[in-house]
Formats: structure tokens, C-alpha cells, sequence
């Protein structure tokens, strides 16, 4: 679904039909989009790198779900990864849901 939002963007910035100001808006959702798969990316591999087998992590406007793949989880981890992700994303612990797969 990203990638179908990426190339969108592309097209409107690249669209000699597009007026200034939708080619504007496109480049800064562009942006906007690259720099949050950035920062999500970021968090997966710094919840790998504490001893999680793997993990996903999806930034929403109003929610942020982190799935992690664990043998065991209990809520000292929770609490660690909460701690990593509403420090990283400015989002309160109430937008924060943790999905734990094994």
C-alpha cells in the first residue's frame, strides 16, 4: 500500500498537468511518508538489536502498532519497547499497542 502511495505521489509531482501548488503538496507528503517508513524501520531494527527475534512497527496518524516475534515477553519488555517507541515518535503510551507473536 506504500509503494502504490509513493508512486502516486511521483505521478502528481511528475504530471506537467498538476498545478504548483498539488506538486507541492505531493513533495511534502512525499517526504513526510519517506521519513516516517524511515523512522519505522529505524525502531524494528533497534527492538531486534535489545533480543527480539524480529519485529514490525506501523506509524498511523493517531496510533503506532509494533508487532514483535518473541519466545517470551513479559512487562518489563513491554515497558522497554514502550519506552523506545513514544520517545521516538513524541506519541503517548495510549497510542501505543504491542502485538506479541511467537
Amino acid at each position: 500500500q506504500r509503494s502504490q502511495q509513493v508512486a502516486l505521489l511521483k505521478q502528481i509531482m511528475d504530471n506537467p498537468n498538476s498545478d504548483s501548488e498539488g506538486r507541492q503538496e505531493a513533495q511534502k507528503r512525499l517526504v513526510e511518508l519517506t521519513q516516517q517508513m524511515d523512522l519505522e524501520l529505524q525502531l524494528e531494527k533497534l527492538i531486534v538489536a535489545k533480543g527480539y527475534e524480529d519485529a514490525a512497527l506501523f506509524i498511523h496518524p493517531n496510533a503506532v502498532n509494533v508487532i514483535i516475534m518473541a519466545d517470551s515477553f513479559n512487562d518489563q519488555d513491554a515497558n522497554k519497547i514502550g519506552d523506545l517507541v513514544s520517545r521516538s515518535t513524541g506519541r503517548p503510551w495510549e497510542q501505543i499497542s504491542m502485538i506479541v507473536k511467537k
